[in-house]
């Protein structure tokens, strides 16, 4: 199908048509040709697309940005067969050489950086296509080549046209690979393939079985053209691909909390598209923003800021996925990305279960808590990585006693911590000994002890499948006991570390009563 569209300003028509196995969208450009001294045909110009500015109330205003790197093919119209390609540069500009020709021929740029078919100078390869694996691009009109000399011939992406949206989206991809080439000293022969097309309602996700992106095009919610959701998620692509990341999935919020290892994902792909929009000079680069991608300005759907960070008595613990990324931004902000990268690169891969506890221990083990201390950044955000007030209690002689319906409140750090409590029963009364309060994806596990402070009676095991927890949604431990003698006994709370365990930190009161 061919849709013709007058351009009112030079009366030229654009043509939008799908060929082979490529989108196109139809540019105008000029032209000059003649005879002279040379043989051979010069083809060259500047290639942009329409980008659209944004800050957190949404979009702003629209301005032409060049098309990097891409691939630009010389077609001949007779046949569809290319004559010629090359890539663009930097700048949008390209220049090819080729001998005269008596068919008519075209240029086409691609939404694809060319590494993949040994034609650019990047090292690296990146798709973006719409639901069918068509690469989307851009065209001339047709002209005869037939004359030696120099032919001029200047593409733009329109947003009307449609084909904005998916050189925006190579644009934002292009942003996070150079970031990446910048600080990793290269990149991967792996190939990034994004997929977006109007109408697209499957959601916008990176996935780990294609290890492709996939992004939004709803009319209530196109994503073409939200470089930060762009980036977001190929902060996932980059976790998947040079690290690892041991997320379960699931619903999430910045205001919520849940699992330590979705909570990091999550806070990490934030972190990395604030990161790339940073190296890359845009302003206000700690802001996530989403809009509808509807025409015209504002078009808001939600904004946040990550350094303060936005509802900051809510982000708060390793559990929140916005606490996560303002921890990460601000260790960014005093020292930079490298050492950052150190650790996600070279430290998480060997570690289990990845939150930000293996981030924050990772960060002592390479070193870099020379460079910069983080503790007081995770303790404004009530991230306690840190030994409690009752140090050391981690045995039934260094127990700390308790009066009924007190509660205290405990840290498992460092590392395989115990906390010891003991109170004073009367024989035939009962007990309630339970966790409470629980963040920082704290999962405790308690067992109490008789009088001796060795001899153990009972701990909060109950039946399948909870293993140790109060519910399948809550980690809290409860045990409820009546004392057979009166004396003073003893409570050992520890992490869980049997089976299924997650978290070896975490923040918890403890109460008898």
């Amino acid at each position: 199908m061919i849709k013709y569209r007058i351009q009112k300003s030079d009366f030229l028509f654009s043509v939008l048509f799908l060929l082979s196995s490529f989108f196109f969208f139809a540019s105008c450009g000029s032209s000059g040709g003649g005879g002279g001294g040379s043989s051979y045909v010069t083809i060259s110009g500047v290639v942009q697309f329409e980008d659209r500015v944004f800050d957190s109330t949404g979009f702003t205003s629209a301005q032409n940005k060049a098309v990097r790197f891409a691939d630009i093919e010389i077609i001949n119209s007779s046949d569809s067969s290319i004559v010629t390609s090359t890539s663009t540069d930097e700048n949008g500009n390209y220049s090819v050489t080729i001998f005269p020709s008596s068919s008519n021929i075209y240029v086409r740029c691609l939404t694809s950086t060319s590494v993949g078919y040994s034609k650019g100078t990047k090292a690296y390869n990146i798709e973006v296509v719409n639901g069918n694996g068509s690469i989307y691009s851009v065209v001339s009109d047709g002209f005869s080549a037939a004359l030696s000399g120099t032919y001029s011939k200047n593409l733009t992406a329109s947003l009307d046209s449609g084909a904005g949206g998916p050189f925006n989206i190579l644009d934002s991809l292009i942003d996070g690979t150079e970031f990446i080439v910048a600080k990793n000293g290269g990149f991967t022969s792996k190939k990034v393939k994004a997929i977006w097309y109007d109408g697209n309602k499957d959601g916008t996700y990176y996935s780990t079985a294609t290890n492709d992106l996939y992004f939004l095009g709803k009319s209530t919610d196109s994503d073409s053209y939200d470089d930060i959701v762009i980036l977001h998620e190929f902060g996932h692509w980059v976790a998947g691909n040079f690290s690892k990341d041991d997320s379960p999935g699931g619903t999430h919020t910045i205001t919520g909390y849940y699992d330590i290892r979705l909570a990091w994902s999550e806070g990490w792909a934030t972190f990395f598209g604030s990161s790339v929009r940073s190296y890359a000079g845009y302003s206000n680069p700690e802001y996530y923003v989403d809009t509808t991608g509807g025409s015209g300005n504002g078009n808001l759907l939600f904004s946040y800021e990550i350094k303060t960070p936005s509802y900051s008595s809510l982000a708060t613990g390793s559990d929140n996925e916005l606490s996560v990324s303002s921890v990460l931004w601000n260790i960014f902000l005093s020292a930079g990305f490298n050492g950052i990268w150190d650790v996600v690169k070279n430290y998480l891969p060997s570690t289990a279960e990845i939150s930000l506890e293996d981030f924050w221990d990772g960060w002592f083990a390479r070193g870099h808590n020379s460079t910069l201390n983080p503790s007081s950044i995770f303790s404004a955000r009530s991230i306690e990585y840190a030994s409690d007030s009752y140090e050391s209690d981690n045995n039934s002689s260094q127990a700390e006693a308790v009066n009924f319906g007190e509660s205290l409140h405990h840290t498992y750090y460092p590392l395989g911590d115990e906390d010891w409590i003991s109170f004073s029963a009367t024989n035939g009364t009962t007990y309630t000994i339970e966790t409470l309060s629980l963040t920082n994806g704290a999962d405790t596990h308690l067992f109490l002890y008789n009088t001796d402070g060795a001899t153990l009676i009972t701990s909060n095991v109950n039946d399948y499948p909870y293993t140790d927890d109060r519910s399948l949604t809550d980690k809290s431990s409860l045990m409820t006991w009546t004392a057979t003698a009166t004396g003073t006994y003893y409570v050992r709370s520890k992490a869980y570390s049997d089976s299924g365990a997650i978290s070896a930190y975490g923040s918890y009161n403890i109460r008898v009563q």
